[in-house]
């Protein structure tokens, strides 16, 4: 099962941050090359580098929870049946954490 994310400089992203910065990507292209105005060029660029910091701080997050993830992996984790991404999303809690994970359901069990 992958559950491949896109990367940018050695950070994984979700696909909803990896659109907008794509989106923003486009827009600070178009401002460069059509934008006589520096200030619209630095609006761009400002916008660009607070997406950036958005996505670093997801990354740090995910990283400070890591711990959590590695820990449901190595007492949950059963091929083909509980699953735990290296990119699992960790919530935490007052005296844990909930980890993301994927069940496998054999479609008999889903029949109602």
């Amino acid at each position: 099962m992958s559950n491949a994310q896109p990367r940018t400089a050695n950070m994984i992203i979700n696909q909803p941050l990896a659109h907008e910065l794509y989106q923003q990507h486009l827009a600070l292209l178009h401002a460069l090359c059509t934008s006589k105005d520096p200030n619209a060029v630095r609006r761009e660029v400002d916008a660009s580098t607070a997406l950036l910091d958005t996505i670093k701080d997801s990354n740090k997050e995910r990283l400070d929870n890591q711990h959590y993830a590695n820990a449901a992996k190595e007492h949950y984790h059963v091929d083909g049946e509980v699953e735990v991404d290296p990119t699992a999303s960790v919530s935490i809690s007052e005296k844990g954490a909930y980890v993301q994970a994927w069940v496998w359901i054999n479609e008999s069990d889903a029949v109602s």
